[in-house]
């Protein structure tokens, strides 16, 4: 079993996590997910390449560590990080990436710069069985509000039923009707596509506190 000594000064860790089965915990790795909005922070961004990392570096191979950042926005042209963000399936590989951040450096994982920008607000990349279902139910019940109708068509078009997962869920398709999160910004369906999302999610929002509510 693996030795969680090294650990007693960090109470407020999940020691779950590092018991799992298949965690990549490494004594002399030091891997930190670092999470930013992009706009406000390019000059910060390109300073810590340039000085801090290669610092950092030098003193964790001084001292046998292996210094390992992430940070996945980092060379993107302005367009090309509009549709990175703009995808919703981005947060789940962002996601991942921190959980093997924090599986493989536990002490030392995650660094945040925050600023000025709140950053993007997308939609779920998935969604549980039964919220879902209770709000296409909730959507269901005014026939009159033509937003909830399309709101409704859009959520059974674009949230497919996953029973391969357990528990199922209700996945977010990539591409549906020839309309994809992925477009070109500037094109027709990129156009389409943040119409398609702006709804859905004021939709959504509305409907998940309105079922909230009735639990």
């Amino acid at each position: 079993e693996d030795d969680l000594s090294g650990l007693d000064a960090f109470p407020w860790l999940d020691r779950r996590l590092y018991k799992a089965k298949g965690h990549a915990r490494q004594y002399n790795v030091i891997q930190v997910y670092f999470a930013s909005t992009y706009a406000d922070f390019q000059e910060e961004i390109k300073e810590i390449h340039t000085t801090v990392f290669p610092r950092m570096h030098e003193l964790c191979q001084a001292r046998g560590y292996t210094f390992n950042p992430v940070m996945m926005r980092y060379g993107m042209d302005e367009r090309t990080d509009r549709l990175y963000m703009g995808d919703p399936r981005i947060a789940n590989i962002v996601f991942r990436e921190i959980q093997r951040c924090r599986r493989v450096s536990p002490r030392c994982n995650f660094f945040v710069l925050a600023g000025d920008r709140y950053g993007s607000s997308l939609l779920p990349a998935s969604l549980d069985k039964n919220e879902c279902m209770a709000i296409r139910a909730k959507l269901g019940e005014d026939e009159v509000n033509q937003e909830h109708v399309e709101a409704l068509l859009l959520m059974q078009n674009w949230y497919q039923l996953d029973d391969n997962q357990a528990p199922s869920r209700f996945v977010l398709l990539p591409s549906a009707e020839g309309i994809s999160p992925s477009a070109g910004p500037g094109t027709p369906q990129h156009g389409e596509w943040r119409r398609i999302e702006e709804l859905l999610f004021n939709c959504l929002s509305k409907a998940s506190d309105a079922v909230l509510v009735q639990r």
